[in-house]
């Protein structure tokens, strides 16, 4: 059974699954398209990340679904992420904004600092483990599927 690369993951997820949000993505593919986005999107100097940003919100959200949670997480992490980018900001211009000698701004954006980060850690952990075995109510597992040039013989 010939298996696919990480570059046929990141092709068909940029293809064929643009701006699919149903079913599930195995770790592979998620990998894969978030390796070959990453580069092209640092090459390019950040133009690509608007390129890709669909196909990798599809992609994630198929990842969270393998792993039987629901694509609504991801945007529960970036809205807590933009809540935490909020607060910090504005704990930040408190605490350098002014010449005054108070710690207490610095120690709340230090603390707003870490939320994103730990959030970011959580959510990539949840990436990182294996799928549920068998189907869910997102669909088959991707893994036990047979691959589509094995079953024309």
């Amino acid at each position: 059974m010939n298996e696919k690369s990480l570059w046929q993951y990141f092709v068909e997820c940029f293809t064929k699954k643009y701006c699919c949000f149903k079913g599930r993505a195995r770790r592979k593919e998620f990998w894969g398209f978030f390796l070959f986005s990453t580069i092209f999107s640092i090459v390019s100097c950040g133009i690509g990340y608007l390129l890709f940003l669909l196909p990798l919100l599809g992609v994630s959200f198929r990842r969270l679904h393998d792993r039987g949670k629901s694509g609504g997480l991801l945007i529960f992490f970036y809205i807590l992420n933009l809540i935490g980018f909020v607060l910090q900001t504005i704990a930040f211009e408190e605490a350098f904004g002014s010449y005054r000698q108070n710690f207490t701004p610095l120690i709340i954006w230090a603390i707003y600092s870490i939320f994103p980060m730990v959030l970011g850690i959580w959510i990539m952990v949840l990436f990182a483990q294996d799928g549920q075995k068998g189907s869910n109510v997102y669909g088959d597992n991707p893994k036990e599927q047979v691959p589509e040039e094995a079953s024309n013989d």
